[in-house]
């Protein structure tokens, strides 16, 4: 199976539905051997497949879903951690500074 920009795209609206942003994520499909072990995304939506690991392990539509989602989730899962990060020490923080301030003038 030959996985292109089409079929992850047609792959990803069936799925997720017609209006899913996801499907828009991907903005290429590149084939790259030597660089990707298996398949991976970056951060502006290129998806890189190995194709020998395409042929091998990917059968169906199903199996080709499941690649898929699976690299459109490290970039959405990276900018949620980012967040929770900066959101978790920004609260930590602040709270923090609160407490010690309250405690100090008492």
């Amino acid at each position: 199976m030959k996985i292109t920009l089409e079929q992850v795209r047609e792959i990803l609206r069936k799925s997720l539905g017609f209006d899913s942003f996801v499907a828009s994520f991907i903005t290429s499909v590149e084939e790259n051997n030597k660089a990707t072990e298996t398949a991976g995304i970056s951060n502006d939506g290129r998806l890189k497949v190995n194709s020998e690991f395409i042929k091998k392990h990917i059968t169906s539509k199903e199996d080709a879903f499941c690649l898929i989602f699976h690299e459109v989730l490290h970039p959405l899962f990276f900018v949620g951690f980012v967040f929770f990060v900066f959101y978790f020490f920004s609260a930590f923080s602040v709270s923090s500074a609160v407490y010690f301030y309250l405690r100090s003038s008492a």
